[in-house]
């Protein structure tokens, strides 16, 4: 049953000032759709929001700045939240835990309609293989990934608040403006240093921002989502090779050259912080994740809302390489928004993503037909 239109109605988006939520607000704003964001008071918008946007300034904790937030708004996406293999625990909950507990009863209090809660399939980590697992595999609770545990009580939480709640789990979500995941293959391979495990055969879930703003907005419009979780990733599972030389030619920079042996990653782990005092950065994470190919299946996502992908592979490679030469090249990239204490880049992004993406401008056209 589809619920009643709310396109003109006004909606609000948390994290909107980071990679995600930023794109998803410049596909509404290239739409004409009036959308209401949450900013931090260190942030450039909280003095100076982009024309067309209503902002509150706040953060999570502030429950008075969520309830001015969520007052008059007819769904809510939310996509705050500490996104890291290596952030302590206290930070993931409070931020992804009580972060997610904070909004969900702002909005229930409120009368919002529906809660598109962002989780992760980072929740589903575990050392053994899945191949296309579905929603009917759970989340362990030894999961050795406490981002993934986070989420996992997030939306637990989040589903217990919120009556309107559903809950999307994406893998890798990547597109122009993503100044958080990208750096992860950018960084090394500036330095030469970049590998694959096992020669990269293994398969991994990507899911092309522009995909999965398409289907958050489907999915706050269609009732049968209510109380629901779904997988989303993009149409078939790249090897991590395939996937890293991606991202490496939209960079220009050189092919994957250099591979490493997976049953060396966890050793590595456990050797990072005695012997090369976590200069290697490896996290419980990546030691369970180099050895075991986790897959998952968005059938029942895809079932629901269709094929709404709005270009190839292709289409969006060349895309991601102008943004990169828009920024600067990837080193600028790498330097990352500081959270908005970058404010030229942060500028950067947002008028590129207004003005020359592509594939905004195709979601764009999807939401205001």
């Amino acid at each position: 049953m589809q619920s009643a239109p709310f396109e003109r109605n006004l909606v609000g988006i948390t994290g909107a000032t980071g990679f995600v939520g930023m794109y998803h607000l410049a596909c509404r704003v290239r739409a004409g759709l009036p959308t209401r964001v949450l900013v931090r008071g260190s942030h450039p918008w909280a003095k100076s929001p982009p024309p067309g946007v209503e902002v509150v300034v706040g953060d999570l904790d502030d429950k008075a700045a969520l309830e001015r937030f969520a007052q008059g708004i007819a769904a809510c996406f939310h996509y705050a939240a500490r996104a890291s293999f290596r952030a302590p625990w206290e930070q993931l909950e409070r931020i992804n835990v009580q972060g997610t507990r904070n909004v969900a009863e702002a909005c229930a209090k409120a009368g919002v309609g529906r809660f598109l809660m962002c989780s992760t399939v980072s929740t589903m980590i575990r050392p053994a293989h899945l191949h296309d697992v579905d929603e009917s595999c759970l989340p362990v609770d030894d999961n050795p990934d406490a981002y993934g545990r986070s989420k996992t009580l997030a939306e637990r939480i989040a589903l217990a608040t919120h009556e309107g709640t559903t809950v999307v789990r994406p893998p890798w979500v990547w597109g122009p403006g993503d100044t958080n995941n990208l750096p992860t293959v950018l960084r090394p391979a500036l330095k030469g240093m970049y590998r694959v495990v096992d020669q990269g055969r293994r398969r991994g879930e990507q899911l092309h921002v522009s995909t999965f703003v398409r289907e958050n907005e489907a999915l706050v419009r269609d009732d049968r989502a209510r109380g629901r979780t779904y997988f989303a990733t993009d149409k078939e599972a790249r090897t991590m090779l395939h996937f890293a030389e991606m991202i490496l030619r939209a960079a220009g920079l050189p092919a994957v050259k250099r591979s490493i042996p997976g049953w060396i990653v966890p050793l590595l782990h456990r050797l990072d912080q005695p012997v090369f005092k976590g200069k290697l950065r490896l996290s419980p994470a990546t030691a369970v994740l180099a050895r075991f190919e986790q897959t998952f299946s968005d059938k029942a996502l895809r079932t629901l809302v269709g094929d709404l992908e709005v270009m190839g592979d292709e289409g969006f490679v060349a895309e991601l390489g102008a943004w990169l030469e828009a920024m600067g090249g990837p080193k600028r990239v790498v330097r990352g928004r500081k959270q908005g204490a970058d404010t030229e880049l942060v500028a950067m992004i947002w008028r590129w993503l207004l003005e020359e993406s592509p594939s905004t401008k195709a979601v764009a056209a999807g939401m205001s037909g």
